[in-house]
C-alpha cells in the first residue's frame, strides 16, 4: 500500500468487497504483511518446485500496475518463485493478454462507483462473465451470485454474499489485494434528482444547483 499506493488504499484480507460496502463480509483469511511459511507449506503441498518461473504482465502505461509489478515480483521471490516483469502497451495487452486470457500472472485494478457489491462479484467471478478472464467460478458460485442478486432483503443478500466471498477464498481465481481510498464528497443544493440503488443518479439531467 506504501509503495503502490502512498497509504491511500486499505488491504483486503478476506472477501472482495471492500469495507465501505453493505455487503462486506468482516472475513480475515490473510494478515496484510504476509505469511511466508504458509504459503511455502500450501506450494509444497500443492507440489510446486522453488524456483518455478513466472511470468508478470503488466501495462506499461498505468503506473498503479507498474509500482505493484515489483512489489509483487519481490514477494513472490520470498515463497520461490522466479517471476520476470514483462511490459506493454494498453492495445497490446487487451488484444494479447487480458482478451484470450493469456498470462501466467497480471493486475487489473477496478475502482467502481456502484453501491451494490453484485458489481464487484458477478462482473469478476461469474463463469458466464466477459471479464472472468482467470476463467474460474463454478456453478455454486454463479448459483451463490444469482440467488444474492434475487433476494428480497439487504440481511438475506448479505448472508449470501458472506457464503459467495468464503467460496472465492477457498477455491481463489483472484486474489485481491487493495481498496483505494476514494474521496467523496455531497451537497445538499442539488435539487429535483433520485438516487438509484447503484449510487447513480438517475435524474441528474433535470436537476439543479440551489
Amino acid at each position: 500500500m506504501q509503495g503502490a499506493f502512498y497509504g491511500q488504499a486499505t488491504a483486503i484480507v478476506g472477501g472482495v468487497i471492500p469495507e465501505w460496502n453493505w455487503g462486506f463480509a468482516g472475513l480475515a483469511e490473510f494478515a496484510p504483511e504476509g505469511d511466508i511459511e504458509k504459503a511455502k507449506a500450501l506450494m509444497a503441498e500443492a507440489g510446486v518446485a522453488e524456483g518455478t518461473p513466472l511470468s508478470l504482465t503488466m501495462v506499461s502505461s498505468w503506473p498503479p500496475m507498474m509500482s505493484m509489478a515489483p512489489i509483487i515480483q519481490a514477494n513472490l521471490a520470498q515463497i520461490g518463485f522466479n517471476a520476470t516483469i514483462d511490459t506493454m502497451e494498453v492495445p497490446r495487452y487487451w488484444d494479447e493478454v487480458w482478451g484470450p486470457s493469456n498470462f501466467d500472472l497480471t493486475v487489473m485494478y477496478w475502482l467502481s462507483p456502484l453501491a451494490d457489491p453484485d458489481d464487484f462479484v458477478t462482473n469478476t467471478y461469474a463463469t458466464t462473465s466477459a471479464v472472468n478472464v482467470q476463467l474460474g467460478g463454478s456453478q455454486e458460485m454463479d448459483d451463490l451470485m444469482l440467488a444474492a442478486k434475487s433476494a428480497v432483503t439487504i440481511e438475506e443478500r448479505k448472508a449470501l454474499y458472506l457464503e459467495q466471498q468464503q467460496l472465492s477464498l477457498d477455491t481463489m481465481d483472484v486474489i485481491p489485494v487493495v481498496n483505494g481510498w476514494v474521496l467523496t464528497a455531497h451537497s445538499d443544493s442539488l435539487k429535483n434528482f433520485k438516487p438509484m440503488r447503484t449510487g447513480f443518479l438517475k435524474t441528474l439531467k433535470d436537476a439543479w444547483l440551489e
